[in-house]
């Protein structure tokens, strides 16, 4: 990925607080914010399936070139007031982060803690994620890495929209499939095609 890519992304984020941030843990500060423009969630049998992009839904499912973030959050559990200790380092949701610049993919994973109010089955859920972990998990070997290891933060809301919130993982899986191969949306594999490459942990370009 060309550096201005990157300097556009993180611009775009940062200059409006975006409510989802994404900082870099170590060497010199970068944060990649994330301002979504839409954001649903379907009930499934593990949990909840968040998804949130800062990309028009119809554009990410379009061929066009797109730059930009898509977010999944799988919610595992809900904290219990005066039951559940609040613990930053316990994991309740899981995170895959797309990041699409300039031709280029990266994907993300990790894990992290978020309180939340609202659940599933009400249909309207607010999330504030207060401390995790993300890292490189696969790439394009033009996707420069300029976030590993990293930290993802913020707060947002989602309402249940079953159609939604499946044709966006859609998009985003399509995306994922077109940019990186045999990887999939939610599980990275191991059996990539040229070009691509699944990411260390220190990876840096």
């Amino acid at each position: 990925m060309k550096r201005f890519a990157w300097i556009a992304l993180l611009a775009a984020g940062c200059g409006t607080a975006a409510p989802i941030q994404v900082h870099r843990l170590g060497g010199a500060p970068e944060v990649l914010g994330l301002s979504p423009v839409a954001a649903s969630f379907s009930v499934e049998e593990a949990g909840a399936s968040i998804v949130l992009t800062d990309i028009e839904p119809s554009r990410l499912e379009s061929d066009d070139a797109v730059s930009g973030q898509v977010l999944h959050v799988g919610f595992l559990w809900s904290p219990l007031p005066g039951r559940t200790a609040i613990d930053p380092t316990s994991t309740n949701v899981s995170l895959r982060l797309l990041v699409l610049s300039d031709g280029e993919a990266g994907l993300y994973g990790g894990g992290g803690f978020a309180a939340v109010s609202g659940s599933p089955e009400s249909g309207s859920m607010s999330l504030e994620v207060e401390g995790s972990d993300l890292r490189l998990i696969a790439r394009t070997r033009g996707f420069v890495d300029r976030l590993t290891p990293a930290e993802l933060l913020g707060e947002f809301s989602v309402d249940r929209n079953e159609a939604q919130a499946r044709r966006m993982r859609r998009a985003a899986t399509q995306r994922v499939t077109n940019a990186l191969g045999a990887i999939r949306w939610v599980d990275a594999g191991t059996d990539l095609p040229a070009g691509v490459e699944l990411a260390a942990t220190d990876a840096r370009d």
